[in-house]
């Protein structure tokens, strides 16, 4: 489990290694630029959306096929143990309990090798907060497509589940600079 991780973080951080944030340039060179800059010389250059959903992705993808494992594999276990009586809280509370460290190992993974070549400007312990919530998230949803699919669909059903989640809710199109000056919104 752990080597997906270090590959998808690995990956991540090769795609995004050029991804470095360009601020606004002074206006003394904005200048003297070529006539099809200047626009883009005023205005800083910032790739954070597209890392966010690259990450969000990679994050997604490993995390749902390895949160769908704690509750999938199991279902016939638990619908015998239900049937015996046994609440269904405490199991439920014991498993994402025992996957907390696992989940936590996984983003600590997926984070040391994405920072090798992204050129990050922040302190560490906010990008592995970032990435552990994202992994909490997936294997969340993980645990929720393995309830509601067969085993042998998983795969599929949380490859679309992932990709819809990021499409819908990415904020990189449209971003929010074009929804507050766009009237269509108003």
């Amino acid at each position: 489990d752990q080597l997906l991780h270090l590959g998808c973080g690995a990956f991540i951080s090769i795609a995004s290694r050029h991804f470095d944030y360009l601020g606004r340039q002074p206006k003394s060179i904005c200048a003297i630029a070529p006539i099809a800059l200047p626009s883009d010389c005023a205005s800083p250059v910032d790739h954070i959306a597209e890392v966010g959903v690259f990450v969000s992705l990679g994050v997604l993808f490993s995390g749902i096929s390895i949160g769908a494992a704690t509750f999938g594999n199991e279902k016939i276990v638990y619908w015998r143990d239900s049937a015996a009586g046994m609440n269904s809280i405490p199991y439920f509370l014991a498993k994402v309990l025992a996957d907390l460290p696992r989940c936590l190992m996984a983003a600590l993974c997926f984070s040391l090798s994405f920072i090798v070549f992204f050129p990050y400007r922040s302190k560490y312990i906010f990008i592995f907060g970032i990435i552990a919530l994202l992994y909490f998230v997936s294997f969340a949803m993980g645990y929720f497509i393995s309830m509601i699919v067969r085993k042998e669909a998983v795969g599929l059903v949380g490859t679309a589940f992932a990709l819809g989640w990021a499409i819908v809710l990415s904020g990189v199109v449209p971003d929010l600079e074009t929804v507050n000056s766009d009237s269509t919104y108003d």
